[in-house]
């Protein structure tokens, strides 16, 4: 019953239900009649694109969601399939399992995963593996033409009970304001004092040329008073057009946010990449970023970096003119890259080669990152790690760095934000960016003052 071709349409999004039942119905009869559990892949096409932002991504079922800067967006309920792996390129491993499983199935090389990986194995938060990738059992997905589709991936088993993962339509407002969450705790990790002097150390440390260049990161601890509104989150997060938003989910709790960094984009042979480093203030313009100095310095390494990288898997690599681009509240040099990947090579050895970049991890990568576990008050966990979506085959997918972004638990976030320390950085002013990224999340949240 593997049908990867459109079949039909769903009208409005009160008609997914019954499709979703009469096409598992129909499996369990085959299922019946063969004596043996059948494995159904059925895509129907999106009648109203506009019903998909009706949806929320707070539904317990929703196990990933991507909304990318060119508008596609994508949202998936159940686990049809799914990878937990650990240790070294644990990514890849996660691919390469969930691929062999879909092969099995003989389910068709064009349905989507997503998931991600933590930026460094064996540093991972708690109920979240060192890398996840999920085959959901209901996927929707417009592109940015307004054409989408519904695809649901099943295994039956005969006279099986059945109880497909449901949509859920948001509570109606939630798309028009930010959460407004009041706050009653607030614990930075370290203490932003703490993380400025640490920020002079390896300051020093660079212009001794010991080091090329480190990212220093922080986090900061917020309890509120009631649980996260993810859909109201999301959908101040979503305001940001050029953002790649994202929200994981994992049995440790949501990873979300709204990152402006691209990792690896693959179609076919073609590859997509970007050097993005160096920030100011929006307010300031973009002729202050890119006629600073400092930043140049620091956005070239990551260019370099990148380039050489990605000229060990792909052929005619061109690196573009760097440019200015906003990003909420703050701007960054970004530098576009492309090539043609060798017929060898895919996406996920991409994403082995270039995670993680300069950007996130320093240079040379050994010595930053000795920095990093000295320096770093706690595990980045997912922060910072490759998050996205892809075929199942791996022959298309884009996955982004996981950037301005949060740990959810409840009523409990961790915030991340992190800087990029070269020979020239000043302390006080990485201790202003981090404050300007950490912003992001902050405002999306719309955090008040609880009771004194």
């Amino acid at each position: 019953m593997n049908r990867s071709l459109v079949v039909g349409q769903v009208g409005s999004l009160s008609e997914v239900s019954p499709w979703v039942d009469r096409v598992l119905d129909e499996a369990r009869r085959t299922a019946d009649r063969r004596g043996e559990p059948v494995w159904v892949s059925v895509r129907v096409g999106l009648g109203d694109p506009a019903a998909v932002d009706a949806l929320s991504v707070a539904s317990p079922a929703l196990t990933w969601a991507f909304r990318e800067p060119d508008g596609r967006l994508t949202l998936a309920w159940g686990e049809a399939l799914g990878v937990r792996a650990d240790g070294a390129e644990a990514l890849r491993t996660a691919a390469s399992r969930l691929q062999a499983l879909a092969a099995a199935a003989n389910l068709p090389t064009d349905l989507w995963v997503g998931g991600g990986a933590a930026f460094q194995a064996g540093h991972s938060w708690r109920g979240f593996p060192d890398a996840s990738l999920v085959l959901p059992e209901l996927t929707v997905r417009r592109e940015p033409d307004g054409s989408g589709w519904w695809q649901l991936v099943a295994r039956v088993a005969p006279s099986g009970a059945l109880r497909p993962p449901r949509p859920l339509p948001r509570v109606p407002g939630t798309t028009e304001s930010p959460p407004g969450v009041t706050l009653l705790t607030t614990r930075f990790v370290p203490r932003p004092e703490r993380w400025r002097d640490q920020v002079a150390v390896v300051v020093r440390a660079l212009d001794r040329g010991r080091v090329g260049k480190v990212v220093l990161a922080r986090a900061v601890d917020l309890g509120l008073a009631e649980p996260v509104d993810l859909d109201a989150l999301w959908a101040a997060l979503t305001h940001d057009a050029a953002a790649s938003v994202f929200l994981v989910r994992q049995a440790g709790g949501v990873f979300l946010g709204a990152t402006p960094e691209l990792l690896a984009r693959v179609q076919g042979r073609r590859v997509f990449t970007q050097g993005v480093a160096g920030t100011e203030r929006a307010e300031a313009g973009p002729d202050v970023l890119l006629g600073r100095s400092k930043d140049r310095r620091e956005h070239r390494v990551v260019v370099e970096a990148i380039a050489a990288r990605l000229g060990r898997l792909a052929d005619d690599v061109v690196v573009d003119p760097i440019r200015a681009v906003r990003a909420g509240p703050v701007c960054h040099l970004v530098t576009p890259i492309a090539g043609w990947l060798r017929p060898e090579q895919g996406l996920y050895d991409v994403l082995t080669a270039l995670h993680p970049t300069p950007a996130v991890g320093g240079d040379p990568p050994s010595a930053a990152l000795a920095w990093q576990h000295r320096l770093e008050a706690t595990a980045r966990g997912w922060y910072a790690g490759p998050v996205g979506l892809a075929e199942v085959g791996g022959a298309s997918g884009a996955f982004y760095v996981g950037l301005r972004s949060a740990w959810v638990r409840g009523r409990r976030l961790r915030l991340f934000a992190g800087c990029g320390l070269v020979r020239g950085s000043d302390p006080d002013q990485e201790l202003s960016e981090s404050s300007q990224k950490l912003a992001v999340m902050v405002q999306a949240l719309a955090v008040g003052d609880g009771p004194s």
